[in-house]
């Protein structure tokens, strides 16, 4: 933006940022389909993780538990 104060960004400074963020994944782009195929797995075991499990029917009543 013309006037603006801000600088711009060394060539290549977000990717030198982001090895630094612990929240981040770096890797080549030749590495792409792995780290597919590894999000899509993470992602699924969370998923899965958070899905309600169905409980079997108990056998045993309320006053047999009691007893």
């Amino acid at each position: 933006m013309p006037g603006s104060d801000e600088r711009r960004w060394a060539f290549g400074r977000q990717t030198k940022d982001a090895a630094l963020d612990k929240n981040s994944v770096a890797f080549l782009e030749k590495q792409m389909p792995a780290f597919d195929e590894l999000r899509a797995a993470i992602e699924a075991a969370v998923a899965a993780h958070h899905t309600p499990q169905a409980q079997a029917p108990s056998s045993s009543s309320v006053a047999d538990e009691m007893a």
